[in-house]
């Protein structure tokens, strides 16, 4: 009865809702509904229950009921409706786990939690995240999750000779920088006589308005600085920022001030725990875009990130003997990308940056 996609940005997630709601819109057995929550980032501490208060009512319009403000009743109303529904109610959620704790913390009360317990109610989540647990089993426990994956070489090429035939010969150049993002190797294969117009619209669109969401909002040069890295840890944030800007005060940062920065970049989705490497990423679709777009268009800059992060590994390569391996595969990457340019990657088996 619920089913769950988790996926990075352009995976395809909000296409594959779009796409079920497309499929079912005219069946007389089913009545699918798509809800966005994407509309309700950034919510103030007193808004949430006016949030899932307006989900509900939309939700109930929909079915063919509406009325009530008091959210316990609305969410006893809500089920009462599903259930005298003569259908089966597709409920399609996007944008779900990317959304604040405070917003689905009353949604799962009084809203996914009690429809799905109702026997003739699908619903169907997609987010980008696995931070938020799930108190309900019937949640928690009995839904099917499945992780929506970049595409390979062959899956690109079918993509562009379905979306953009006149790109189908570049296909090994997206996918270099897309990495099998679909929504990625769409948007670059727009503009393929202006590389650099297709990589600034790609990014743009990855980014979105994502750094707007925390207060203060965070400025795109703290991505900018980072998207060298593959993955990155509070202490290397300094070291990166004195070479994105060329001034070494910014080595003189406190730790609360790096930390804080680390948190906003984590709180505009863009960065994330990566459980395996035990440090933050950001976004898998974005980071590859924003590294060939700033190899585009400062090429200077670049270089000198390349090279410190290279000179920070080969430091503690010597500074910290138990994990020198580690540092040292970090200094090879570095090398192989200042060689090389921002397409280039480890041979197979080698552990990347």
């Amino acid at each position: 009865r619920v089913v769950i996609f988790h996926g990075q940005r352009g995976t395809g997630k909000s296409w594959l809702l779009q796409e079920l709601q497309y499929q079912w819109r005219d069946n007389a057995q089913v009545r699918p509904v798509y809800l966005d929550l994407s509309e309700y980032v950034g919510l103030k501490p007193d808004e949430p229950d006016e949030a899932v208060r307006d989900l509900i009512a939309d939700v109930r319009q929909q079915v063919g009921a509406a009325g009530g403000r008091d959210l316990s009743r609305l969410s006893e109303a809500l089920v009462a409706d599903v259930e005298g529904a003569n259908r089966i109610t597709l409920l399609l959620l996007d944008h779900v786990d990317e959304s604040p704790k405070e917003l689905l913390e009353p949604l799962e009360d009084h809203f996914l939690a009690p429809l799905a317990n109702v026997p003739h109610v699908v619903s169907v989540l997609t987010g980008r995240g696995r931070e938020y647990t799930w108190k309900s089993a019937s949640i928690r426990l009995k839904s099917l999750e499945r992780d929506l994956i970049p595409f390979d070489r062959d899956k690109t090429a079918e993509q562009l000779d379905r979306q953009a035939p006149a790109a189908r010969p570049q296909a090994d150049a997206i996918l270099k920088i897309s990495q099998g993002f679909p929504w990625s190797n769409y948007l670059l294969s727009l503009d393929l006589d202006d590389p650099q117009a297709a990589l600034t619209t790609c990014a743009d669109a990855l980014i979105g308005d994502c750094l707007s969401i925390p207060e203060p909002p965070v400025e795109r040069w703290a991505l900018e600085a980072l998207c060298v890295l593959g993955t990155f840890s509070d202490e290397m944030i300094p070291t990166m920022l004195a070479a994105y800007h060329d001034d070494a005060l910014y080595l003189d940062w406190r730790y609360r001030q790096y930390r804080e920065l680390r948190q906003r970049l984590v709180n505009t989705t863009l960065v994330s725990w990566n459980k395996e490497a035990g440090e933050y990423q950001m976004d898998r679709a974005l980071r590859p875009v924003l590294e060939h777009w700033l190899y585009l268009t400062d090429r200077d800059t670049w270089t000198r990130l390349q090279k410190e992060a290279q000179q920070l590994f080969f430091e503690w390569e010597t500074k910290y003997p138990r994990s020198a391996d580690r540092w040292r595969k970090r200094v090879r990457y570095h090398s192989g990308k200042l060689q090389n340019g921002p397409g280039w990657s480890p041979a197979e088996g080698e552990e990347t940056a």
